[in-house]
């Protein structure tokens, strides 16, 4: 066979295919609204809600494991007996459900009370302040609990002063060019020789406050003033 018929061929059975396809379309057309269409949608949903009410269960799942493993530390680093355990298991529950924050999320702060030495009673009592400040600040629960349990513990204060530095600390914030977390590094630095001196948290934040509206901030605003405080001593 040489080319040309070939070529004659090809364009012969392209025509026909061509032209059968155009036939298969308009029958299809007109069984959109028969029952094999239907089927075909009504198939594709049902698989559809299979698949994403199997991606929710695992989310679910996934959740309680994070709180699960979450409050798993909280008991270890704290050391809490049951009842209290149970104690602050609960609460975490109920503010994962009345706050912005998830009880895993919650648990997460409780956590870094717990390395901080803070028991129980202090826990339960200082959480409210920790994610009031979170979430007027819009920082991470965890990161928030961080910073209030180093500062007050490196400023020579005990859990019962949480209240009164959350309040402090907000105000500095809200009120000088400088974030929670720019804060909170500052007083890395600062907090030790500031306790040590006997500066007030108001002392320390205000300072602060007004290196941050000079762009003094965070790390380089805690050790600057450390230094200065070091060689006065």
């Amino acid at each position: 066979m040489d080319i040309m018929t070939l070529a004659a061929k090809l364009t012969l059975n392209t025509s026909e295919f061509d032209a059968n396809l155009s036939s298969s379309e308009k029958e299809m057309k007109g069984m959109t609204s028969g029952s094999v269409a239907w089927g075909n949608i009504i198939s594709r949903a049902v698989t559809k809600a299979a698949k994403a009410t199997v991606g929710f269960g695992k989310d679910i799942v996934q959740v309680g494991m994070d709180f699960d493993s979450a409050m798993s530390q909280v008991k270890a680093l704290g050391q809490l007996e049951n009842d209290d355990f149970i104690k602050v298991r609960k609460r975490a529950m109920e503010l994962g459900e009345s706050t912005k924050f998830t009880a895993a999320q919650v648990a997460e702060a409780f956590s870094y009370m717990a390395l901080a030495g803070w028991d129980t009673d202090e826990m339960l009592a200082g959480i409210d302040g920790v994610l009031n400040l979170a979430a007027a600040s819009g920082e991470d629960l965890g990161r928030t609990s961080d910073i209030v349990t180093d500062a007050i513990t490196a400023m020579g204060l005990t859990a019962k002063d949480s209240s009164h530095f959350v309040d402090v600390l907000a105000q500095a914030s809200a009120n000088s060019n400088t974030t929670v977390a720019q804060m909170g590094e500052a007083f890395k630095y600062l907090a030790t020789t500031g306790g040590v001196l006997d500066y007030s948290i108001e002392d320390v934040a205000t300072t602060l406050g007004l290196l941050a509206n000079n762009g003094i901030k965070a790390s380089q605003a805690g050790t600057s003033m450390r230094q200065i405080l070091n060689t006065l001593i």
